[in-house]
């Protein structure tokens, strides 16, 4: 197969971006004994509390329930976006909390001995829920956001 001269340019641009590490190591993520290292900047470790993400060379450690969460934190924070950044840290905690009420509820709603106490727990149960719902909603968009961002940042730098 012949590839034109401007083709083999094109080519070789991309493999030469591929090979020098360089050029991409501060664009890519990869795990490397359990361990996620995003953009040269930041680790996340698994832990019994979730995912903790490190901000290489400052104190910033932050806890997730959700990789993906930390991944989208360390993404917004890369970007310089810090008020979004600090969004998905809030949200996340949220959503823990609201998925700890659901249970407390949930029992609550089990071990009620009136009809009163029981419709109680059945309506905070329901709150929780719709709280819950609307967290993983917005975070969802913040996780979308970033997993665009860093798929057409490698593509650009693989052209």
């Amino acid at each position: 197969m012949r590839l034109s001269k401007a083709k083999k340019q094109q080519v070789y641009k991309a493999l030469q971006s591929i090979v020098d590490k360089t050029n991409i190591q501060d664009k890519i993520i990869y795990e490397e004994n359990g361990v996620y290292c995003l953009f040269e900047k930041y680790t996340i470790s698994k832990t019994v509390d979730g995912f903790v993400a490190n901000k290489i060379g400052f104190d910033t450690v932050e806890t997730f329930s959700q990789l993906k969460n930390a991944v989208s934190w360390a993404t917004l924070d890369k970007l310089n976006r810090f008020k979004e950044a600090n969004r998905v840290l809030d949200l996340d905690r949220k959503l823990t909390d609201a998925k700890i009420q659901a249970q407390v509820h949930e029992r609550m709603c089990k071990l009620a001995k009136d009809i009163d106490g029981y419709v109680l727990y059945k309506a905070k149960l329901q709150e929780d829920l719709v709280k819950k719902s609307m967290i993983s909603r917005e975070l969802e968009g913040f996780v979308e956001q970033t997993k665009r961002w860093q798929y057409n940042t490698f593509k650009e730098a693989t052209k």
